[in-house]
């Protein structure tokens, strides 16, 4: 590719490639050397790297004449000793500059000389053309590389790059490291500086494939990446590579693909490009190990040696022995937990070759999977039932319709519940958006839509929050809670009209809602119907008179209809029930000035500011309170606080006027005041919910395990009955932080919580991953073994570490 191609999508490595490039800058102006090696897996990315790595130095003006670039050739085949290395590296300078016809001819001449002779000329030669610039000599398979030296060569490169004093190397392998440096290699850690490569998140990848969209100039998939449907793709190719960057630039062109016919074939052609690669891989394994590597590839959790030794009827001693050479091939990672220790496919894609070769007859399993996170369960069904009659040849690709039919779950729901859950513990409400659109998308549930709507809401989006809620009520025009939030958002957008009609069509369906009646209530103070809006706080109380905001909003209805008393009486019951609300304590402070109580009016706020310091309302009334004790020094300071917390109404700039005239400041009174006619004289208006919180609510009933049972049992019926099972289970799901917490929990009460969830849930298939991660969650509570994790499918083990608050690393 061009240096122009890998520039345009390269993504992850910018502080990683500074790092090396500092490094190489180094070594080039010092006499300090510093080497580098890169390790993962292939299709990680480190030819990419060790590409950049090139061009980048070649832009370095500072380097030009103080460096000189060896980039060996990927596999070197020739290379048996460390006289050919030396030849190669000669080669590739060669290639390199003005002066590399005469290498070539100082090369050529080298092998005039005796056997005996060469190895010293070369070197010599290399010394020579250095002169006094360094040779930073780029090396992948660096491992391969050492192994075709053997021992004896390998330390001779050794001693030559540590005592020639005019190289440096940035080397590369697929690892892993015992692999590198196996027992007796003189290259031992402390010669290079390792960089251990990581595989893409799911963000990376996103921008991977938008980089590569935008160089190739791909409006549709430009257009189709940043929406949540090109989103969820991205997550089905993660299902199929995980975080293989190559896998990620093969497959790319086949996210806007519609068609099943135009996804499918080129899916499989490159699927069928692979397996011989794999296949290769395979077959240069003693049959033993082959084995193991088909149990692995069949089984989606990671294995113990005990598992494999069983499966594949080989004793436990020689089961460990093979697989710690499978991972030291790169075959495998593994992963130590407590005495265990746990093994997993380093490679997912190797999994195809198996996948491909087991199903005879039948459609690929890994297909059929990646099928179902592609499209809806309705498109994939009309796709499929489309199809022309398919060529024998192809049956394999398309599963028929009745396989459709088996239980199945989505990997991706559990993955983007969890994102959203701790994208709302952060406040990062962007980031939670994006998990929440994805689920709407994937599954459209109800409550996918409420909290793409709760995001919105947090954004400040409100728009757009409303459409959300317009888009519920479209499949459901009876559901009084949506139709609730629809007003509620209206209203705090000035569409009041509408939302009092989606306000009444919600009590039409469910009367019985105070919040709803309160509000009504909200919606007809907006439109200055204060004597309808307190008829509504009538019935709200009636249903509820522990409710603070239909207090409030009731004594508001009654101040403006100047019953200031009757409003007092209000607001200090929302003060009684909720001592701690500034607002609260605002309005009865209003109130109390309105009846010229300035003192009582003082020390509501003086709590009100000590509860809010940063409402700006509270420092306004706490000045209009001074005001009328005639402290006007002190008042005015207190507008000045409200105007520096962002309070900038015409009401306190005029006050401040009115403070500064009576304080006998009369130039700063009139700048003060032909300022605040010049903004709001000439103005347009001239001046002078939650699944989780529900389930929450069951705690208490730990006491009862019965009454905490048939509690869960009526949840359950109740959203079983509006299809929106799944949703609880998310409501679940989340609440697992909660069962981890002694303060919350007792360890008897997680158990008996899990229990009750176990009996009540399971006849619903849309509780077998809540409930498994549940009591996964339980059992690790009780006994701190991180084992249990390894039960686990790769993508339930992230979800539940991020949940637990652990995190298993691999080792290898």
């Amino acid at each position: 590719m061009t240096p122009e191609a890998l520039e345009a999508i390269f993504v992850q490595r910018e502080q990683l490639l500074q790092i090396i490039l500092e490094r190489i800058g180094i070594s080039a102006l010092t006499h300090s050397k510093q080497n580098s090696l890169l390790v993962g897996p292939r299709g990680i990315g480190k030819t990419h790297l060790i590409s950049m790595i090139y061009y980048r130095l070649r832009a370095v003006e500072e380097l030009k004449d103080r460096l000189l670039t060896a980039w060996l050739r990927e596999e070197e085949w020739g290379v048996s000793s460390f006289r050919d290395l030396l030849f190669r590296i000669l080669r590739a300078l060669a290639s390199e500059g003005a002066k590399g016809q005469v290498v070539e001819q100082r090369l050529a001449s080298l092998y005039e000389l005796d056997s005996g002779e060469v190895e010293s000329a070369a070197s010599g030669l290399l010394k020579e053309l250095a002169g006094k610039r360094t040779i930073l000599i780029l090396a992948e398979n660096f491992d391969d590389l050492l192994q075709k030296l053997g021992r004896a060569e390998e330390l001779k490169l050794y001693r030559f790059l540590r005592e020639s004093g005019f190289c440096c190397m940035v080397a590369s392998s697929p690892g892993p490291l015992a692999r590198v440096f196996p027992s007796g290699s003189p290259f031992q850690q402390e010669f290079f500086r390792v960089e251990l490569l990581r595989e893409l998140n799911f963000e990376d990848a996103v921008q991977l494939i938008s980089k590569i969209a935008r160089y190739q100039n791909d409006r549709e998939l430009i257009s189709l990446i940043g929406t949540p449907r090109g989103r969820s793709r991205v997550r089905a190719l993660r299902y199929l590579a995980g975080g293989n960057h190559r896998a990620y630039v093969v497959f790319a062109p086949l996210l806007a693909h519609e068609s099943i016919e135009e996804l499918v074939r080129p899916l499989m052609e490159t699927v069928d490009d692979l397996t011989p690669y794999y296949n290769s891989r395979i077959a240069a394994l003693p049959v033993e190990q082959r084995k193991i590597i088909e149990y692995v590839c069949e089984d989606r959790h990671p294995v113990r040696a005990a598992d494999v030794a069983r499966t594949c009827f080989i004793g436990p001693a020689t089961a460990s022995a093979q697989l710690e050479s499978l991972c030291k091939l790169g075959h495998l990672q593994s992963f130590q937990i407590g005495e265990g220790r746990y093994f997993e496919l380093r490679e997912p894609l190797m999994r195809l070759s198996f996948e491909v070769k087991k199903q005879r007859g039948k459609p690929i399993g890994l297909l059929l999977d990646f099928l179902r996170l592609w499209y809806s369960p309705a498109e994939l069904k009309q796709k499929l039932a489309a199809l022309p009659t398919q060529d024998p040849a192809e049956q394999n690709y398309f599963p028929p319709l009745e396989t459709l039919e088996q239980l199945w779950e989505d990997p991706r729901i559990g993955e983007c519940c969890g994102e959203y859950n701790a994208s709302v513990k952060n406040n990062e409400y962007d980031k939670a958006l994006k998990a929440a659109e994805e689920l709407a998308a994937i599954r459209g549930l109800k409550q996918d839509l409420i909290a793409q709507a709760f995001c919105l809401l947090r954004l400040g989006q409100l728009e757009e929050a409303a459409q959300v809620y317009e888009k519920i009520i479209g499949s459901n025009p009876r559901d009084s809670e949506a139709l609730r939030w629809h007003a509620w958002i209206l209203n705090r957008i000035g569409r009041c009209e509408e939302a009092l009609s989606s306000c009444n069509k919600s009590i039409q369906f469910d009367p019985d809602s105070g919040e709803t009646w309160c509000t009504q209530a909200s919606i007809l103070m907006n439109l200055s119907r204060p004597g309808e809006a307190l008829n509504a706080c009538d019935v709200a109380i009636r249903l509820d008179n522990r409710d603070a905001v239909a207090w409030t909003t009731r004594g508001a209805a009654l101040a403006d209809l100047e019953l200031f008393q009757e409003a007092l009486e209000a607001f200090s019951k929302a003060v009684q029930l909720e001592p701690k609300n500034a607002k609260a304590r605002l309005h009865k402070c209003a109130a109390l000035i309105e009846l010229n109580r300035p003192d009582e009016a003082l020390e509501q706020v003086q709590k009100a500011i000590e509860l809010s310091p940063a409402e700006a309302g509270a420092w306004v009334l706490k000045g209009s309170a001074l005001c009328r004790k005639e402290q006007y020094d002190e008042s005015l300071e207190c507008f000045r606080k409200a105007i520096s917390l962002g309070e900038d109404s015409s009401f306190v700039r005029y006050k401040a006027v009115e403070l500064l005239l009576a304080l006998d400041r009369w130039c700063e009174a009139a700048a003060h005041l032909d300022e605040a006619l010049e903004r709001f004289a000439r103005s347009e208006n001239p001046d002078a919910g939650d699944t989780g919180a529900l389930i929450r609510r069951l705690i208490p009933s730990l006491f009862d395990p019965k009454i905490l049972q048939l509690s869960i049992k009526v949840l359950l019926l109740i959203y079983q009955k509006h299809n929106m099972l799944g949703a609880l289970g998310q409501g679940l799901i989340g609440c697992i932080p909660d069962v981890m917490s002694s303060s919350a929990f007792s360890d008897e009460d997680a158990s008996l919580w899990l229990l009750s969830w176990r009996m009540m849930a399971a006849n619903f298939r849309e509780f077998h991953l809540p409930v498994r991660l549940l009591d996964s969650a339980v059992r690790y509570r009780e006994t701190h073994d991180l084992g249990i994790f390894m039960a686990l499918p790769q993508e339930e083990r992230k979800l539940l570490e991020t949940l637990v608050g652990v995190h298993v690393e691999a080792i290898a």
